[in-house]
Formats: C-alpha cells, sequence, structure tokens
C-alpha cells in the first residue's frame, strides 16, 4: 500500500466491537455476508467509510485474511478520531499519540477522522507519518 494511502483516510461511518452482546452478533452476520456479496460483485479490497468499532472490522480482516470466512481484502482502519467517536474527548497530543501506536500495534491500516479539530487532526497525521516512514 502506498504511503499515500497509509497516512490519513478522512470519511464516515460502519462495523462493531470484539466484546460481543447479541447485537453485535447480528452485526458479525451482516458484516460477514456482505463480504461475500461485495466480492461475489467484483469488490476485492475494501476500506470501510468510517469504524465505529474497529475490533470487529480486525476480527472480521483476520477471519478473510485466515480464509475462514470469504469476502474481499480488508483494509482496517482504526477508531474515528473526533466528535464521531462515541466516546470522543479532546484529547491531548500524547493521548492521540498513545491511541495511534495502540491500533498500529494491533494491525489497522489506516486512521480516519469525522469531527476532528484542526489540533486533533495535525497530531493524528503526525503520529501516523512517524508510525509508517
Amino acid at each position: 500500500m502506498s504511503m499515500c494511502c497509509r497516512v490519513l483516510w478522512i470519511s464516515m461511518p460502519i462495523i462493531a466491537s470484539m466484546l460481543l452482546d447479541q447485537k453485535q452478533l447480528g452485526e458479525i452476520d451482516e458484516f460477514k455476508y456482505n463480504a461475500m456479496v461485495y466480492l461475489a460483485n467484483g469488490v476485492t479490497s475494501t476500506f470501510a467509510n468510517g469504524v465505529y468499532y474497529p475490533y470487529m472490522e480486525l476480527a472480521a480482516k483476520r477471519l478473510v485474511n485466515s480464509g475462514k470466512w470469504i469476502g474481499p481484502r480488508i483494509w482496517a482502519s482504526g477508531p474515528y478520531f473526533g466528535t464521531r467517536c462515541p466516546d470522543w474527548q479532546d484529547y491531548s497530543k500524547e493521548e492521540i499519540y498513545e491511541q495511534v501506536d495502540y491500533w498500529a500495534a494491533l494491525g489497522v491500516d489506516g486512521f480516519k477522522t469525522k469531527g476532528g479539530n484542526p489540533e486533533t487532526i495535525k497530531h493524528l497525521v503526525n503520529r501516523v507519518i512517524a508510525q509508517w516512514p
């Protein structure tokens, strides 16, 4: 994946978390079957237009990559950076760096912001560039 693709994706919403309750189990099924439909229609790679629950997207990516699920290549994004994230606060530079490091270690392929203020976006971009030189 090129540097420009890895640095930052600024966009909108999709998917759920690994601590699964009944609602989330339904979302897993929905994601699993949507992935098959996408592939059947010729979509071979996808990057969600935003993620509410990035743990589920990472789980789906791993299931597709392992061959346990059928679907297109999934480029996983971390959580939103900005007010669109359900538990968003105005995080400090250090907290943003910590979150980027955490999600990068888990295997996300990029980050998105929606409702992020200029300082948030600046810190996010700077850390992402440092993570993926």
